[in-house]
C-alpha cells in the first residue's frame, strides 16, 4: 500500500530473513532504494545484499555521517531512476 523511496532493512528479522525480504521488496518495486542495515560485516553477506540489489549496505552501531551519506546516496538513485 505504501510506496516509499527508500527503505532501511535489517539482515536479521524476527521471522524473516532480511536478503529473501530485500529481494522480495526489488522483486515487486525495483525502483525502491534499499539501505541494508546489520551487525554482518561478513563480505559473503554484503556481496550478496549488494547483488540482490541493495542501493548501501551500513553496520551497526551506526555513525551517523555515514547514514546521511546513504540516504545521500539512495536518494540520487532513486532519483536517476525517476
Amino acid at each position: 500500500r505504501e510506496s516509499p523511496d527508500i527503505v532501511s532493512l535489517d539482515v536479521d528479522l524476527p521471522e524473516v530473513d532480511g536478503l529473501n525480504a530485500l529481494n522480495a521488496i526489488k522483486a515487486c518495486h525495483p525502483e525502491v532504494a534499499v539501505v541494508v542495515v546489520s551487525v554482518h560485516a561478513d563480505r559473503t553477506v554484503i556481496q550478496q545484499a549488494i547483488e540482490t540489489g541493495a542501493t548501501g549496505y551500513l553496520l551497526k552501531p551506526f555513525d551517523p555521517e555515514r547514514v546521511i551519506e546513504a540516504v545521500r546516496r539512495a536518494l540520487a538513485a532513486v532519483a536517476r531512476k525517476g
